[in-house]
């Protein structure tokens, strides 16, 4: 049995080929049948059938029957196992009816682990590389339960979804493939559940960090998001001195805004904060999901609120700190007035926007790790009896100097944590006039981004920004490096502003290398030569190059010229494409 008949060739990691080859091993291994629909369409036989056939042969060798009798069963028998080897061994060697695989050709052995059913190997010379795992079914069950408990719906069984949740397929722009009626078709079915158990649920939005957190910069809201449109869908706190932002606790460049005050919810729109303040992402989000969820008949409420401080680094926002104790409030406070309108409280995702002030902090990435993904968390989950633990999902900030430590934390943490994921670097948005803080529109294009990662991981999708996945060197002049590339093919963008060889800086000897070619290969896949051999201490930069003067200046901070292919135009203005440029990073190699 086939669902999907890709018809793509053999070694595709397709997710829908997984799954396929997972349905049809377990038809193999276990169906009552003789025969099994191979995803090429050709029939198979089964373990059953296999069974069958051996009495049958065993005879034909007692009765003595010609030579050629018993060497046309052989031959069945070898074309049944001829694409699954039992060891690497024999893909290099042979043996045992299995002939050696020709040098880069790629062949299957049983998986060695325990939610596989086979690896994948490619033949190289005398040796084999690993290159990936098919799952079987049960890890495909507990993919579609993962995917469920990311968005909430854990306490569903995955009948209540039916056929319809392997079809979740989107795009590098956060769009659902195939129609664009999947999630919308889920959305619905588990919003009908719970109106009939009498409930809905608000879904909350959390931004946090620093003062681009609270929409600093622009102090005249952006008109397109100024009047509240969604009035149904997207809300913000209400009450006496409330806007999106609460909690923000004393100190820093904001008057403390009292949680207390918050007593209802009123609809999302920008308004003016402070002389400094007014469009956030969180109105990017908002509006965006608001429509798309409208276009496909989703009815959701969703709750936005802000608690940030500016010019005050991560250590002064933790557990025990005053902001940290105002965002616990706030969060009560979402939880009883939801209780209050006869629904549930639930946070379904975290939008950190910082590292400005920890550009000295050499632990940030830990720092990010313990009080968003796990204390955060934690106190989320206690407040709202939520099962699932909501993403956390990061920008870069692109005004350094020198300091480094707090961009280059929050690509750490992305790369190590799976619970952080990296939406997108700032140098390709639009910045106000100080070149630290965007514009209204930068504000909402940072939410554009950030709910694309969202949609993506409520799609089951690993999310990962354009940043390396595998860097080799050659010991000499020559480094391949490989990228995830969440639309490929990379775009090595020669219209694209940056400070030379595409933003790529290369080190060695504590010294940059003069590259000296940079050449696109693959669709993920860049090679560099620089002048001279390599020494020690080498490393590959991207978009590292601080501003070099103070105040900032137009054009001399951090930027590149990479991206992938995703050309979605911004929501807020078409005329800016929201490609996903390559983010910030240092990789030693």
């Amino acid at each position: 049995m086939t669902t999907y008949h890709t018809g793509n060739p053999i070694g595709s990691t397709d997710p829908r080929d997984l799954y396929d080859n997972s349905q049809n091993l377990d038809h193999f291994a276990n169906s009552d049948a003789l025969t099994y629909e191979d995803r090429f369409g050709r029939e198979r036989k089964t373990a059953k059938g296999v069974e069958q056939s051996a009495p049958i042969a065993v005879s034909a060798a007692n009765r003595a029957e010609s030579a050629a009798d018993r060497a046309e069963g052989a031959a069945d028998t070898a074309s049944l196992a001829a694409g699954v080897y039992p060891s690497t061994n024999a893909i290099v060697n042979g043996g045992a009816g299995f002939q050696p695989v020709p040098d880069g050709h790629y062949a299957t052995v049983p998986s060695q682990y325990e939610d596989g059913f086979l690896d994948l190997y490619q033949r190289t010379g005398s040796a084999v590389l690993y290159i990936d795992t098919y799952p079987n079914k049960a890890a495909v069950q507990a993919a579609l339960v993962s995917v469920m408990q990311r968005v909430g719906y854990a306490r569903y069984p995955l009948s209540v979804f039916g056929e319809r949740a392997r079809d979740i397929e989107v795009d590098a722009s956060g769009k659902v493939a195939g129609g664009g009626d999947v999630l919308a078709d889920i959305e619905l079915r588990v919003s009908a559940l719970e109106n009939g158990e009498g409930a809905s649920v608000v879904r909350g939005h959390i931004a946090v960090g620093q003062s681009n957190a609270r929409g600093a910069g622009d102090p005249v809201p952006f008109p397109l998001t100024a009047t509240a449109v969604y009035v149904r869908q997207a809300f913000m706190p209400g009450g006496p001195g409330m806007n999106v932002a609460v909690g923000t606790g004393a100190g820093g460049n904001y008057d403390p805004i009292n949680p207390a005050n918050f007593d209802s919810f009123v609809p999302l729109h920008s308004m003016q904060l402070s002389a400094s303040n007014s469009t956030t992402l969180l109105e990017g989000i908002g509006w965006s999901q608001a429509q798309l969820e409208e276009s496909q008949g989703v009815k959701c409420e969703r709750l936005y609120w802000t608690t940030a401080q500016g010019g005050v680094s991560l250590s002064a926002r933790s557990p025990g700190t005053v902001p940290y104790s105002n965002m616990l409030a706030a969060l009560e406070r979402s939880v009883q007035i939801s209780i209050e309108r006869g629904s549930s409280y639930v946070v379904d995702a975290l939008h950190s926007v910082e590292g400005e002030a920890d550009t000295a902090t050499t632990n940030f990435d830990q720092q990010l790790i313990s009080v968003y993904a796990e204390q955060l968390t934690a106190d989320i989950k206690q407040a709202t009896a939520q099962t699932f633990d909501p993403p956390v999902i990061l920008s870069q900030p692109s005004s350094f100097f020198g300091g480094v430590e707090g961009v280059l934390g929050i690509y750490r943490a992305a790369r190590d944590n799976s619970r952080m994921h990296l939406a997108t670097a700032g140098y390709h948005l639009p910045y106000w006039t100080d070149l630290l803080h965007y514009t209204g529109l930068g504000h909402v294009m940072n939410g554009e981004y950030h709910l694309r990662v969202l949609r993506a991981l409520r799609a089951g999708r690993i999310w990962r920004p354009v940043m390396p996945k595998f860097i080799k060197w050659d010991g000499g002049t020559g480094l391949d490096v490989w990228f995830h590339v969440p639309e490929p093919p990379l775009v090595l963008d020669l219209t694209a502003p940056h400070h030379g060889d595409f933003g790529f800086v290369i080190r060695a000897d504590g010294v940059n290398q003069t590259i000296s070619s940079i050449e696109q290969i693959g669709p993920d896949h860049i090679h560099f030569e620089v002048a001279s051999p390599l020494g020690s201490n080498r490393s590959l930069q991207y978009a590292m190059r601080g501003y070099q003067s103070s105040p900032r200046q137009p054009g001399d901070g951090p930027m590149g010229a990479l991206h992938d292919s995703c050309d979605a135009p911004s929501m807020f203005d078409p005329s800016h494409t929201l490609w996903n440029w390559g983010v910030h990073f240092l990789e030693n190699f």
